[in-house]
């Protein structure tokens, strides 16, 4: 389950057999008062917690148990870092991920996956309620190099989403911040994977809340994408006298007939299944996007295009990517490029 929310984080207690002692504990974990985090470490968990919130709780309260064991320089890294700064993660599992400059000998543990790098510069360590972590553009890079594209995207949103202020009611300010900071992380990519670090930062959108929009994103830019699509591309605001929406994704370009505009949006089935309380709401919906649409082709740009995708749809990327080009009002490159997969860094270890 994804942990997407934007919150700063409040660290749970964590109670260790090192500073207590087994024998205090043993009533309390023999009763189910306390949970196990990892070999001595323990805590007490909250029944009123949602599922989300719980999962959080654990992994923060892993960080504590973790960071109480290591004597040598590291620093919270990647996903685990995201969650420390208090941005929203889709790792697909609890393990920690952190970065250390030493050589891990002996036998890892399950739980922890060790990344050594020769250098952990003062600059990219930052410590947050305590725990070192990598500092917020670090944190980025990481995620954005090493992280399948979904999941990069998910960090990368929500990194943007929090450090430039993203808001909906002073958007042209935060279009300025959103592409200031996009463009300082862009300048210390390293040639190293710039390429798999390109496909999560170029396409990231503060304003793409929805997992599946990220998804369809990252299979757009990931599997037999057009040239076009190294351009950026994300959600477009699109304004009238009266309103104003957010398109999902949108790319804008000028062509030989003037400007346009190719919206893709994503609609899931459940948003037109009927309601018994509300037998309308279907017939409303359609209704409202058909004015929205309309509103938008009046507005926007002389030529405008829209694709809309399902659920089924984001089963097939390359058929997205497909679909899309042939929308584009422009010729683009139909050369397919290989959908990049995560492959384990050589200096990683479990």
């Amino acid at each position: 389950m994804p942990i997407e929310v934007d919150m700063p984080i409040e660290l749970p207690e964590v109670m260790t057999t090192r500073d207590h002692g087994f024998d205090t504990l043993r009533p309390a974990i023999q009763a189910g008062a306390l949970t196990r985090l990892r070999r001595g470490a323990y805590i007490r968990p909250d029944p009123a917690q949602a599922r989300w919130e719980r999962r959080r709780t654990m992994m923060l309260a892993r960080c504590v148990a973790v960071a109480a064991t290591y004597t040598t320089r590291f620093a919270f890294s990647h996903e685990t870092a995201a969650l420390l700064h208090g941005w929203s993660v889709a790792t697909v599992d609890d393990r920690i991920r952190l970065i250390q400059t030493v050589n891990p000998g002996g036998v890892g543990t399950d739980d922890v996956e060790r990344h050594v790098r020769a250098q952990l510069v003062d600059d990219d360590v930052i410590v947050i309620e305590g725990l070192p972590a990598t500092a917020a553009v670090r944190t980025i890079l990481d995620c954005a190099r090493f992280l399948p594209a979904d999941r990069a995207l998910v960090v990368v949103d929500s990194a943007f989403r929090r450090l430039a202020r993203v808001s909906v009611h002073r958007w042209e300010k935060s279009v300025v911040r959103q592409e200031r900071l996009r463009a300082t992380v862009l300048r210390r990519l390293p040639a190293s994977g710039r390429c798999r670090g390109w496909y999560g930062l170029a396409p990231s959108s503060p304003l793409a809340r929805v997992s599946r929009t990220r998804r369809r994103r990252a299979g757009c830019v990931g599997s037999h994408s057009p040239r076009a699509f190294r351009n950026r591309m994300c959600s477009i605001v699109c304004s009238s006298r009266a309103r104003q929406f957010f398109t999902d994704l949108g790319w804008e370009g000028e062509g030989p007939a003037g400007r346009w505009l190719l919206v893709a949006e994503f609609d899931g089935a459940v948003k037109y299944a009927g309601d018994e309380r509300d037998p309308a709401r279907a017939a409303r919906i359609v209704l409202e996007e058909k004015e929205r649409e309309d509103l938008i082709r009046r507005t926007a740009a002389p030529i405008v295009r829209f694709e809309r995708f399902t659920t089924a749809d984001l089963l097939d990327p390359p058929a997205v990517g497909q679909r899309l080009r042939n929308a584009f009002p422009v010729p683009v490159g139909r050369t397919a490029r290989r959908a990049l997969q995560l492959r384990p860094g050589r200096g990683s270890r479990t």
